[in-house]
């Protein structure tokens, strides 16, 4: 399992590495590419899902990205451009956007049919990781080089869509994670302190590198009320007792390359791996 999304209608997706699984809670069905069906995935291997507006799943694969539509059940457009090197998320009004390797910045105008440019002020060539997260208000927080930048947009012309920078996270030490869970951003930095980021304010939780070392790379980080949630790519899972002083719990999982991802009908979390 790569990843994980539940849709509006509380259906679980699930992305592996060899086809889309969907799951309504009774039956899991299946989705793979087949050369014969121009409606089917573009690819096995499955990255990322999104929902837009308009019942609309996006479905990023190795070789491209593909539309797909709830209500006719099956993919309506495929865009190569886009590969599994992008990182793509929708706003709080179903708008999806997609940031290139190279830096470039894209939406999709639903009227049109196409995606268009949206303009990135001072966008230099990205080098490394980069990452595009939409907060709770709308906000975009793209990281690159270690630092991020907080930008609103400006769709004064729809045809022109802008970016308009509102200030950086000034943080001392180079960002090497970031991830969103209920309004707030989680970030870790290469000295491998944790912290929360919530109207402003920046939370120290703990110094995780020793985690960091014996599992590997962290793949998701999510809150349980206040405790933390770490999946890392070669070794386990573990929970921060916020009780405890987030006290490190190893859980019994004994595997890597997790996903984790809120139910959000349920009081528990679904863990792929």
């Amino acid at each position: 399992v790569i990843c994980l999304f539940q849709d509006t209608g509380r259906s679980l997706w699930i992305g592996t590495y060899d086809g889309l699984n969907k799951y309504n809670g009774t039956d899991i069905r299946i989705y793979k590419p087949d050369i014969n069906n121009k409606h089917s995935l573009s690819g096995n291997v499955i990255r990322r899902i999104v929902e837009s507006k308009d019942g609309y799943l996006w479905i990023m694969t190795k070789w491209g990205l593909d539309r797909y539509s709830k209500r006719k059940d099956r993919v309506e457009a495929h865009f190569d451009e886009f590969k599994e090197g992008c990182s793509m998320v929708c706003d709080n009004e179903g708008n999806i956007f997609i940031l290139t390797p190279t830096g470039s910045l894209y939406s999709y105008d639903f009227d049109s049919n196409r995606f268009n440019e949206v303009s990135i002020p001072d966008s230099k060539p990205y080098k490394g990781w980069f990452s595009l997260i939409i907060d709770s208000g709308n906000k975009f927080w793209i990281t690159n080089n270690g630092m991020i930048k907080r930008y609103t947009i400006d769709r004064t012309n729809e045809s022109d869509p802008k970016l308009v920078q509102v200030g950086n996270l000034e943080h001392p030490e180079v960002i090497t994670h970031i991830f969103h869970d209920k309004g707030n951003l989680i970030i870790v930095d290469r000295k491998g302190d944790l912290f929360s980021i919530g109207n402003d304010e920046k939370i120290f939780i703990k110094n995780i590198r020793p985690a960091i070392i014996e599992n590997g790379d962290i793949t998701s980080i999510l809150f349980d009320g206040d405790d933390v949630f770490i999946a890392f790519r070669t070794n386990g899972m573990i929970r921060l007792d916020y009780q405890q002083k987030y006290e490190i719990g190893i859980l019994p999982i004994n595997c890597g390359d997790l996903t984790l991802l809120h139910d959000e009908l349920q009081a528990f979390l679904w863990i792929g791996n």
